[in-house]
């Protein structure tokens, strides 16, 4: 679940976990958040998707609340993640959609997406033109983007992120 959270965040899990606790146990920080029982980042949120028993995918998603979060002292890298999150309130957030490589062009994301409610949202760098595809053809539209931030330890592979929703 740590790995295709870090595949579908394009790495800025991983960066982000690296600032906590350092590299070397970042991806031991993320799996303790995804073995909670409670918050967003948790095996409860996720939907594991299986090809001929192996893990195929997954997506990850939860409400968000009605009430914008706080954007003072968030890193430049999940700033405008968070001001787009904060334009969805109320809505079911679709933190993060990823399929291996090895399992794509199978229906395997569009099978992960459909089983989210039509009040959804999500954010998607403005160069995933296959995800951005998939999600336009399941009536998600693009309503708002935001520069995509780096620093000295990531660079975006975008240069926007887009908010899009459904409903």
């Amino acid at each position: 679940m740590v790995d295709l959270v870090d595949m579908a965040g394009d790495g800025l899990p991983m960066v982000v976990w690296s600032s906590l606790c350092g590299p070397e146990a970042a991806r031991a920080l993320g799996i303790r958040h995804a073995l909670r029982d409670k918050g967003g980042f948790t095996w409860r949120n996720a939907c594991i998707a299986e090809w001929d028993g192996a893990v195929a995918g997954m997506l990850m998603c939860w409400p968000l609340p009605l009430e914008p979060r706080p954007l003072e002292g968030l890193s430049p890298l999940v700033h405008a993640i968070q001001s787009l999150e904060n334009l969805a309130r109320g809505r079911v957030l679709i933190n993060a959609v990823a399929v291996r490589p090895e399992f794509r062009r199978k229906g395997i994301g569009w099978m992960l997406v459909q089983t989210v409610t039509d009040r959804a949202a999500l954010i998607v760098g403005d160069g995933n033109a296959a995800a951005r595809a998939l999600y336009e053809r399941l009536g998600f539209v693009e309503i708002a983007r935001m520069p995509a931030a780096g620093d000295g330890t990531w660079t975006p592979p975008h240069r926007y992120w887009c908010l899009m929703v459904r409903g």
